[in-house]
């Protein structure tokens, strides 16, 4: 359960310009991959996963305060991961 009761207030975005905004692509199957104020190494196991296995897919990971350096190999060689 989500703690802020704003969480659960009706919206009236546009899901495709909120897409075309966040540089995602459309009619791809996104995925969401949430971890502590800290992050975790673990984001990069499944980001290296999910890469491998070829699915069509994109990947939003998000962490709280600490910046995560992404290591050279992260998906950007295959030319499937762009990291920001």
């Amino acid at each position: 359960m989500i703690l802020r009761p704003d969480f659960y207030v009706q919206d009236d975005f546009d899901p495709v310009a909120l897409r075309r905004e966040m540089g995602l692509r459309e009619g791809l199957t996104t995925a969401i991959v949430l971890f502590g104020g800290h992050g975790s190494k673990v984001m990069y196991d499944i980001t290296e996963k999910l890469d491998a296995a070829g699915l069509p897919l994109q990947l939003i990971l998000i962490c709280g305060r600490k910046t995560m350096r992404w290591p050279a190999n992260c998906g950007r060689a295959s030319g499937r991961c762009r990291c920001t």
